[in-house]
């Protein structure tokens, strides 16, 4: 009976560590991942603002083998190429791809302007802005956010929670915020992250897991208006 209660123990945790479909979890354990130095200067983060950037952090940190839709991205000659002309094509640009990625792999800390990000109304309990961006909040928990315009990789945090409220405690500064808020600015908000890996989640969606280390939102001149970083 023991051993039967202890089989059964075991099927229900295997079943447990399972997604409804029968496939692994889509977030990773935070103990899988490497996580950021937090002391690390500004000036070590990268700007990343183009679709070739997003496409080598994912295939150096995935392990994935250049994809035909990330070349394509690349170079978008290769989709309209024969055989023999792809072949001479790839020949020509994988060796410096396989360079970007091995430097990427070394290089983590990335910095991108959240194109759908946006400040919800202050909120006097919580003493800060939502963040309303579909990087914290995916729809319906399918996808999340984008860079420089590349749609076919997911942007995910594992640390979404801790940036859910940007936090204006100063009465002052809160109510100046408001007030352009109100007057229907919209800011530009920056999103400072490490980036800890790349997979495919349930082996369809090209996933890199980041941690968010800041969020800063600017005006139109620039300026820090409201910043937050992880502690």
């Amino acid at each position: 009976m023991k051993r039967l209660s202890l089989l059964l123990l075991v099927l229900v945790l295997a079943a447990c560590s399972k997604a409804p479909d029968g496939t692994a979890s889509s977030t990773p354990s935070s103990s899988d991942l490497p996580t950021a130095d937090l002391s690390t200067p500004d000036s070590a983060y990268v700007p990343v603002t183009q679709a070739r950037q997003v496409w080598v952090m994912y295939d150096a940190l995935s392990g994935d083998k250049p994809s035909d839709m990330m070349l394509w991205a690349i170079d978008p000659s290769l989709m309209g190429a024969d055989p023999f002309q792809k072949k001479d094509k790839e020949a020509s640009l994988l060796p410096q791809l396989n360079a970007e990625m091995a430097t990427a792999k070394d290089h983590r800390y990335i910095v991108w302007v959240d194109t759908s990000g946006r400040l919800a109304a202050y909120d006097l309990d919580h003493h800060g802005f939502g963040l309303a961006s579909t990087l914290m909040n995916p729809a319906a928990g399918v996808s999340h956010g984008q860079i420089a315009g590349v749609s076919m990789v997911d942007i995910a945090p594992t640390n979404a929670a801790a940036f859910q409220w940007l936090h204006a405690p100063d009465e002052a500064q809160a109510r100046a915020i408001q007030a352009r808020l109100s007057a229907g600015w919209i800011p530009r908000v920056q999103v400072w992250a490490y980036v800890q890996g790349g997979e495919k989640v349930r082996g369809i969606t090209q996933t890199l897991w980041v941690q968010i280390t800041k969020v800063r939102v600017l005006d139109p001149q620039g300026q820090v208006v409201l910043e937050q970083a992880q502690k």
